[in-house]
């Protein structure tokens, strides 16, 4: 799962095994060298946990010019709708 082999992979005596190991037949005797907090698998959640939560610097940009630039297309529409909804209305139609 770790290491992302699609079918099963033979391990020898002394492998190293991770958490997510499937074992297919018989009898395994492992040796924990980690705990759960320094296992591979959650320092890789922890990174994915950080990446997700910081933002990039262009994000800020993004945020500044959305925060414009969408109220002013929607009062331009607005008003381009008012325009020609009234000249269509109107006498100069």
């Amino acid at each position: 799962m770790l290491t992302g082999e699609a079918k099963p992979v033979n391990k020898e005596i002394s492998s190293k095994v991770y958490g997510g190991t499937m074992l297919m037949r018989g009898a395994i005797l492992a040796k924990v060298d980690r705990v759960a907090e320094l296992s591979a698998i959650n320092q890789i959640m922890k990174l994915v946990e950080s990446a997700q939560s910081a933002k990039a610097p262009i994000q800020g940009v993004a945020d500044k010019v959305a925060r414009y630039f969408v109220p002013a297309i929607v009062i331009l529409a607005a008003i381009a709708w008012i325009f020609w909804f009234s000249m269509i209305y109107s006498e100069w139609g």
